[in-house]
């Protein structure tokens, strides 16, 4: 490479046209980062050591001053704890390597400790990697970021519509006849008669398809007029809602668990927790008639039937059997403690003469 005279910082090499600039004042090409929090440094047991004593060195002076100060001596700290994790990761194997070959106890002990202290540099390591990588800044990281706004305002640059099907399943691409098709679903769908907060509520779950299997008309207002606690009161609302926390309905919800009751091995929806277990059988065949369920009768709707064909004394028994069947469910579940069906038949029938 040939340098050219008289050009300072300038050079070019043979064969290039553009010239390469080179700095040569430090403080120039020095670059001050931003104080940036490691999350492998909180398995560092010498961390709060250092918050507190450049904490409590600051005196009397302003908060933010010693904010500032902790932060320098954190960078200055992370900084010596970083270059002597990589030295010691590297003696740590070639110590491996040393005591890979002995058959000695003393050898294999030094050999697991060896490998444990490893293990664990490893893992801060991998946390360390783990919060540069931005792809997990939407999920664990903060939201406010740079990267977050870029990613968000990516799909509303990218957001719009190539084309929508008519009533007669055929595509519309046409900006007009889109327009059209959306007018005309709208003004079926709010044709209907929308004159309160209820109403639009229930036409909302119409149009999600979420009214399928529960209970409509004025069965709610007979629920919340019946004689009993309003905690009772809400159990029901969420049993008959199907909210209730089941083990098919976690599994719904991405928990990586098993729907198996824990009394039958069953799946365990909501029919089955309540209605169709053994242990539910059994309570139920305590409580004597109403209990006749048929085959692919649900919850709700057995509970409504039981509603027009018992009076209401005999419904304000029922409720709290059913609530008592779920704590028990809670009780096995959590505590491993397992009740007789008589047992909770006793604590059902005694628990509105109890509250009352």
């Amino acid at each position: 490479m040939a340098l050219h005279e008289d050009t300072g910082p300038i050079q070019q090499e043979e064969g290039k046209k553009r010239p390469r600039m080179q700095t040569t004042d430090v403080r120039l090409a020095a670059r001050r980062w931003k104080f940036r929090f490691n999350n492998m440094w909180l398995r560092d047991q010498g961390l709060y050591e250092v918050v507190e004593h450049s904490w409590q060195s600051c005196g009397r002076r302003d908060i933010l001053d010693k904010r500032a100060a902790y932060c320098l001596a954190l960078e200055r700290w992370g900084r010596e704890r970083n270059g002597e994790m990589v030295s010691r990761k590297k003696e740590l194997r070639r110590q491996l390597q040393n005591y890979r070959g002995t058959q000695d106890g003393v050898g294999c002990d030094l050999y697991d400790q060896t490998k444990l202290e490893l293990s664990g540099i490893m893992e801060r390591e991998e946390i360390h990697w783990r919060q540069r990588a931005k792809v997990f800044w939407l999920a664990h990281g903060d939201r406010n970021s740079c990267f977050f706004q870029a990613m968000a305002s990516e799909r509303k640059r990218q957001n719009c519509m190539l084309g929508l099907k008519n009533d007669m399943g055929e595509w519309a691409r046409d900006e007009a006849e889109m327009g059209n098709i959306v007018v005309d679903y709208f003004t079926s769908m709010l044709g209907e008669s929308v004159t309160s907060a209820k109403s639009g509520y229930r036409l909302s779950l119409k149009y999600t398809g979420r009214v399928h299997g529960r209970v409509e008309g004025d069965f709610w207002g007979k629920l919340w007029k019946l004689t009993m606690p309003p905690k009772l009161k809400n159990f029901m609302w969420r049993a008959l809602r199907g909210i209730l926390p089941t083990c098919c309905k976690l599994v719904q919800r991405h928990l990586n668990i098993s729907v198996d009751c824990v009394h039958c091995g069953e799946a365990e929806d909501i029919d089955h927790a309540l209605l169709f277990c053994e242990e539910a059988q059994s309570v139920w065949a305590c409580w004597g008639g109403g209990c006749n369920v048929r085959v692919g009768v649900g919850f709700n709707q057995w509970f409504a039937e039981v509603c027009e064909r018992e009076p209401e004394l005999r419904v304000i028994q029922w409720c709290p059997l059913t609530s008592k069947l779920w704590q028990a469910r809670n009780n096995r579940i959590w505590v491993a403690k397992r009740y007789s069906s008589f047992a909770l038949y006793c604590m059902g029938s005694s628990y509105i003469n109890d509250w009352q």
